[in-house]
């Protein structure tokens, strides 16, 4: 298992953003059900966020009643309107009455697609969360940017994710100085422009693999 499949947030209280922190209490137990539009920079965890959110946004949610669209591989308007239209009016399993539809890389439909996505959002909103994702907001017509809560998830900084290394490296039996692991985090510019949680999982990954594979070879020649 990878550590990004292993330590991905499961809880909003796992979650290193305050900012996103603060966001996802605000939708738990669906008091708010406005649409939702992320955007951002590849690999600051749009959709990952999207489908914590998905699965912890009431108690008893579960599979059935969470829908992901790729929108970069379903573009057109007939696919927007049959799968929507289609898991929108399914019974919802869980005692809110309610359904997550996550459009990921909302960008990607065309502008009919888009304008279609506006009515089904009119007719649905009261029970179905629509959680958008998109790395061009500028992509995303006006009108439909009008009926979401705009939010921009920025990559977190080294520092921001310092917590949450530490906490993996201690699950895996591994310690190291902070100002190390600071400097592994650090690195390739990520001081300057943030890191993004692929890259973290993947520096974890790779560092505690290759203690390992040296404490093995160490004990080996002994």
């Amino acid at each position: 298992m990878s550590f990004e499949e292993k330590y991905s947030p499961r809880t909003f209280a796992e979650l290193t953003n305050d900012q996103l922190r603060s966001l996802a209490t605000s939708y738990r137990d669906a008091k708010r059900m406005t649409p939702l539009l992320l955007h951002g920079l590849p690999g600051a965890g749009k959709t990952a966020f999207a489908q914590l959110l998905a699965s912890n946004v009431c108690g008893d949610i579960g599979s059935t009643d969470i829908q992901f669209i790729n929108c970069s591989s379903e573009t057109g308007i007939d696919t927007t309107r049959k799968k929507i239209d289609d898991f929108a009016s399914c019974y919802r399993q869980n005692s809110r009455g309610i359904s997550v539809l996550i459009l990921d890389e909302a960008d990607g439909f065309t502008r009919n697609a888009q304008d279609a996505l506006k009515g089904l959002i009119d007719q649905y909103k009261a029970s179905v969360l629509f959680i958008l994702t998109t790395n061009h907001l500028d992509k995303i017509s006006d009108p439909l940017q009008d009926r979401c809560h705009v939010v921009h998830v920025e990559k977190p900084m080294p520092e921001e994710l310092l917590p949450m290394a530490k906490h993996i490296l201690t699950d895996e039996g591994e310690t190291i100085p902070d100002d190390i692991l600071l400097d592994l985090l650090s690195a390739d510019g990520a001081d300057r422009v943030g890191l993004s949680y692929r890259q973290l999982y993947r520096r974890l990954d790779n560092l505690v693999a290759g203690r390992r594979q040296r404490r093995g070879s160490v004990s080996h020649a002994a």
